[in-house]
């Protein structure tokens, strides 16, 4: 799945063939989406672990599909499960996105960290 990069000041935004746009930072290789739904008893408990790695420096990109702006890229990443995170693959110098990989439902904080580093997302220094 390839995606074309526009660089926006210090946040890219991934537009696909189908005109969904992903927006994340510039800095990061590999880059968090996490998918979320006010009315996803789940996402309670998932939230704070993901703010609390985002925080941290995580690359990470909340897509709540509540909100209108996230609902076309839940479509197009067919995301039916909540929450469901899916790793991409920034490639700075060609301006390639493809994605790595995806997972659904809830983890706990060591669960989420062991995906995360073993997908090589890692906090931005």
């Amino acid at each position: 799945m390839r995606r074309i990069i526009i660089l926006i000041t210090a946040l890219i935004a991934v537009i696909t063939l189908t005109g969904t746009v992903f927006i994340g930072t510039a800095k990061a290789e590999r880059h968090l989406g996490y998918f979320t739904a006010s009315w996803c008893h789940y996402c309670k408990q998932t939230t704070p672990i993901v703010n609390k790695l985002k925080r941290e420096g995580t690359p990470i990109t909340v897509m709540d599909v509540d909100s209108e702006a996230y609902k076309e890229a839940a479509r197009y990443y067919n995301i039916k499960v909540y929450p469901s995170f899916v790793i991409v693959n920034v490639d700075d110098n060609s301006g390639v996105v493809t994605e790595v990989t995806r997972r659904q439902g809830a983890m706990s904080e060591p669960q989420m960290r062991a995906w995360l580093t073993r997908h090589g997302v890692q906090p931005s220094k």
